[in-house]
């Protein structure tokens, strides 16, 4: 709700994608941040991604393995 409230942040409704309970899947996290997102953010100078879940970083032979867990 704020972040489309004209008084807050002001982003256009359609412009504002929410995952929450059964949508917020791998499958479904995954193609909004790579098919949704880009195709609505060309030409923004501003995306706002909030995550609201659960995230950890793990050894992975040199380097290193990050993991959301949507919560």
């Amino acid at each position: 709700r704020l972040l489309v409230d004209p008084d807050v942040c002001a982003f256009p409704r359609a412009s504002v994608r929410l995952l929450a309970d059964e949508k917020a899947t791998r499958k479904g996290v995954a193609r909004a941040l790579s098919r949704w997102l880009p195709d609505e953010a060309q030409g923004a100078d501003l995306a706002l991604i909030y995550f609201a879940g659960h995230g950890v970083i793990e050894p992975s032979g040199p380097g290193q393995e990050g993991y959301l867990l949507p919560h």
